[in-house]
């Protein structure tokens, strides 16, 4: 028994934190799946069964729980940057003034009111304790961790995360009740918010649409798609022509014919030039029938070597008439434009013969269970690469000290990067 008593009271000891963590970690997510009232803490109650646990005496070596804080923060934005990286830039030009405008006032406001708090505090708080309240109060962990290492740098070695414990479980709550309070006083159903959003969604991001047009101009008579889209000067893909009845998947060198029916995909703002030119839109009929020869399938490109890979450079025309038609990358759907660059994890809307899709699932991979394999390689890399970034010093003029990124924004900056231009380089 004198080994069980050691591991459990013996604080200097790695297996005692270990266990201690381990135990904190399993019960809080597994408390944190319990619904009360139809909602759940999520692994926030980790947070709230630490504290249970720090205020019951247990404790842990102060090196070892240093590590753990600062490995734990470090992951926790390099993947929040992984998962924002791939449309950061692109939501930063279409809306990134509203959002940065929105941040400003919301970071002023807050330095506001935590500068006002001070001064009547004074006396009681020191101005550490009330930015450990404040990011608690705004549940933002790399803030912490971005504050603790600025006031290191200073020469501080006053602990802020008491202010932040104690206010952080309360910012729960209250934005919890918040948002039932909302919810309940305009009568919102989130279910109808939710279609609204995503149809809100897909008119922003340009989701291409697909109609169908009968060909009555007499210029297009006997030449190729390909010409077509010359001439025309606007990105789209025809993904089914129908020809003397018979309905089948062309190539960029299929040629067209008066009278032919051809299935459209584009984004909405090339449709009226596309009908204009062939001739006009046929909405009586679809060519997606049941019956037609032609199959439509969703690929996941889950193959390593064909991340990065742009459409062009698959030469599609190998293929005996696979179209891809639209591409979903997490939750936005693009059109697929000849540029644009395919990543692991992307699912492909094709269109074409039977054995020619399965030609191109081959291709692409198609293997669900290889995007459960994480790339530790380029994991490590890029958190290599982050503490690169945050260790690197920053001068100010009139600042005593220069300033760092730090473990909280360094591989955040990391993350952002190696989630937009990662698959340039096979990166993912």
């Amino acid at each position: 028994m004198n080994w069980l008593l050691s591991l459990i009271f013996d604080t200097s000891s790695f297996a005692h934190g270990f266990l201690v963590y381990s135990v904190i970690i399993s019960f809080g997510i597994c408390l944190g799946r319990k619904k009360i009232f139809g909602l759940s803490l999520g692994a926030t109650c980790v947070l709230f069964v630490g504290l249970i646990v720090g205020y019951a005496g247990v404790k842990v070596d102060p090196a070892m729980m240093a590590f753990f804080r600062n490995f734990g923060l470090v992951l926790f934005v390099f993947f929040i940057g992984l998962q924002v990286g791939p449309s950061f830039f692109a939501t930063f030009k279409s809306s990134g003034f509203e959002l940065t405008s929105l941040m400003m006032l919301a970071v002023g406001l807050s330095l506001l009111i935590t500068v006002s708090l001070y001064f009547v505090f004074s006396n009681s708080i020191s101005l550490p304790e009330i930015l450990g309240i404040m990011f608690g109060a705004v549940t933002s962990t790399p803030g912490l961790g971005a504050t603790q290492e600025a006031l290191q740098s200073l020469g501080s070695k006053q602990d802020i995360t008491v202010g932040y414990a104690c206010a952080y479980p309360f910012a729960i709550l209250s934005v919890i009740g918040v948002i039932l309070g909302l919810k309940k006083l305009f009568g919102v159903n989130l279910a109808q918010e939710d279609k609204y959003w995503e149809e809100a969604q897909q008119v922003k991001n340009r989701a291409p649409i697909y109609y169908h047009v009968k060909t009555t101009n007499k210029a297009l008579q006997g030449i190729t798609l390909r010409e077509i889209r010359e001439i025309i000067g606007r990105p789209f893909i025809c993904s089914r022509v129908m020809h003397d009845g018979t309905i089948t998947s062309p190539t960029a060198d299929s040629y067209i014919y008066l009278g032919d029916r051809l299935r459209i995909v584009s984004n909405a703002e090339h449709k009226t030039a596309v009908c204009a030119f062939c001739g006009e839109e046929d909405p009586s009929i679809d060519l997606a029938t049941a019956h037609s020869p032609i199959r439509n399938e969703r690929i996941r490109v889950t193959e390593s070597k064909m991340n990065g890979v742009m459409i062009e450079d698959l030469h599609l025309s190998r293929f005996d008439g696979v179209n891809i038609t639209r591409v979903t990358r997490a939750g936005v759907t693009f059109f697929p434009y000849n540029t644009l660059r395919l990543q692991l994890g992307d699912t492909l809307s094709c269109v074409g013969p039977k054995n020619a899709i399965a030609r191109l699932a081959a291709l692409m991979g198609n293997r669900e269970k290889q995007l459960e394999k994480p790339n530790v390689v380029a994991i490590f890399a890029g958190l290599a690469f982050g503490v690169i970034i945050g260790a690197f010093p920053i001068a100010f003029p009139y600042m005593p000290v220069t300033i760092q990124l730090g473990l909280a924004g360094g591989p955040l900056i990391a993350a952002i990067l190696l989630g937009y231009f990662g698959p340039r380089f096979h990166l993912v």
